[in-house]
């Protein structure tokens, strides 16, 4: 079961199509209720502190009978957080974030981070951008995309050992990556599937679309 979370960045229409095609649910957080009732959507439920939507979007959700879970502001989760542990409680087995990246750097970066814990999980999870999908990897990864599409491998380890990759352009074999080191930076894909191995150490995975 794929669960679809609508955060509260920026993500095109046609983006949003292309992730609704398997969606089996939608979670908004908080302000990603927003971008749902602009784009006539009803979510499932919609989840947050709803700092960041007014009364017309509360209301207008309501009168839908559409399931609105409210928490205090000052709590320890962000709201996306709160979405993957309901979409994990619900069974979904693949979670993607829609307009994780936008202009709050920190909700960025810790939405990048909330794959982590999306894995532990055991679910398959991913961010969707306009021009771009990312990944985490602790082990394996095999990801499709087009000839000439950008692919890079940006350690959030110390250290990430053992990196394995096949179907790109410069071939890793066993290779190790230090966190801070770009070597990682801009492959390319020369199949129309690539695969990444890791024994040890997490790596963020960026595929570019080829525009």
């Amino acid at each position: 079961m794929k669960a679809l979370i609508i955060a509260h960045g920026y993500s095109s229409e046609e983006s949003l199509k292309r992730e609704l095609k398997d969606t089996d649910i939608i979670i908004c957080s908080d302000g990603g209720a927003i971008y749902a009732m602009e784009e006539g959507i009803n979510p499932n439920i919609i989840i947050g502190d709803l700092d960041s939507i007014d009364k017309k979007v509360y209301e207008y959700f309501l009168e839908k009978d559409i399931n609105i879970v409210s928490y205090p502001k000052e709590k320890d989760f962000s709201d996306t957080e709160l979405c993957i542990d309901y979409a994990v409680s619900s069974g979904a087995d693949k979670i993607c974030i829609l307009s994780g990246i936008g202009s709050r750097i920190d909700h960025s970066l810790i939405n990048i981070s909330l794959l982590y814990k999306i894995k532990n999980k055991g679910v398959e999870g991913y961010i969707a951008t306009d021009s771009a999908y990312i990944y985490i990897c602790t082990d394996f990864l095999e990801i499709e995309g087009e000839i000439g599409d950008t692919l890079s491998l940006i350690p959030l380890t110390l250290e990430v050992k053992g990196i394995t990759t096949k179907g790109l352009k410069y071939k890793l074999l066993e290779g190790n990556i230090l966190l801070g080191q770009s070597i990682g930076v801009s492959n390319e894909f020369v199949e129309k599937k690539c695969s990444i191995k890791v024994e040890e150490g997490i790596l963020i995975v960026v595929k570019q679309n080829l525009l």
